[in-house]
């Protein structure tokens, strides 16, 4: 369980090195801004009562693109069951 741990965490930082080099060489905050850059820029976005906001109505949104998911596989199956007894 250690191990995985310490996988986990060289893994991210790996990744998030050479996120760092790949915005060092590409110059442009705008196409791939640093993970310090993002960093900075989520600590004030989280300061904002419309960040949590908007992560809810998110949230709202995926919930409800799950239910109807569900429930059309079901009325599918549903329907195929009904389908396959008149046949």
């Amino acid at each position: 369980m250690k191990r995985k741990i310490i996988y986990t965490i060289i893994a991210i930082f790996i990744w998030c090195l050479i996120w760092h080099i790949a915005a060092i060489i590409i110059d442009n905050d705008i196409f791939l801004p640093s993970p310090a850059d993002t960093l900075l820029s989520l600590a004030d976005l989280i300061r904002t009562p419309d960040f949590f906001r908007s992560i809810l109505v998110t949230l709202k949104g995926i919930a409800l693109g799950f239910l109807i998911g569900e429930l059309h596989t079901k009325y599918y199956k549903i329907y195929m069951h009904i389908q396959l007894k008149i046949r």
